[in-house]
């Protein structure tokens, strides 16, 4: 796990991160039709599923948030299939779930509970990149263009992750603070 930053508060927030070969296989299909100066990106394999974001903490109560979160250990593991694109309005452009969305609604308020939070409205994505300069029409295109790359690509969610966001200037960096591993899927015969 690697070290939380120094500062006393942290911008958290709940994910399901795609292996590194689903990952890699996003930014092969995706990376190239991104236009790097008019959409920001995340940055190289830090694609992930948000659950629920927890905004600024204080860091004293991250353990506690552990402690909380340990009853998602109880969750069985399930499969994922990241397939489809779609946009929120001309702010991101995002892939969709097209296996997996029960168990991740269900995730979302079970983490949500878990936390004392109020479950909002949720919409599983993988978020591929934000607007910054693309005027609606040229956004609407971009979107069209992705939409015509196949992909569907399947993986396990094993775990959730509690992430730290760092922002700098050149867009978000995240970091694992700690893995909650589920329950393993059976063995299949």
């Amino acid at each position: 796990m690697p070290p939380l930053t120094q500062q006393n508060t942290l911008r958290t927030f709940l994910a399901i991160t795609p292996p590194p070969l689903i990952q890699a296989g996003i930014e092969h299909t995706y990376g190239p039709l991104l236009d790097p100066f008019a959409l920001k990106r995340p940055q190289k394999g830090q694609f992930h599923i948000t659950l629920a974001f927890l905004g600024k903490i204080p860091r004293k109560k991250v353990p506690g948030i552990i402690k909380k979160l340990q009853v998602l250990r109880e969750t069985q593991a399930f499969n994922i299939t990241l397939q489809g694109m779609g946009a929120f309005s001309t702010r991101v452009i995002w892939m969709g779930v097209s296996q997996g969305t029960e168990e991740l609604h269900a995730l979302h308020e079970n983490t949500c509970r878990a936390l004392n939070l109020r479950v909002k409205k949720f919409h599983a994505h993988l978020t591929l990149a934000r607007n910054r300069h693309l005027a609606q029409k040229a956004f609407k295109e971009t979107v069209e263009r992705l939409s015509e790359k196949e992909f569907n690509q399947a993986f396990q969610a094993k775990g959730i992750n509690l992430m730290e966001s760092t922002l700098t200037p050149t867009g978000s960096t995240y970091a694992e603070c700690t893995f909650i591993p589920f329950k393993e899927l059976p063995a299949e015969c």
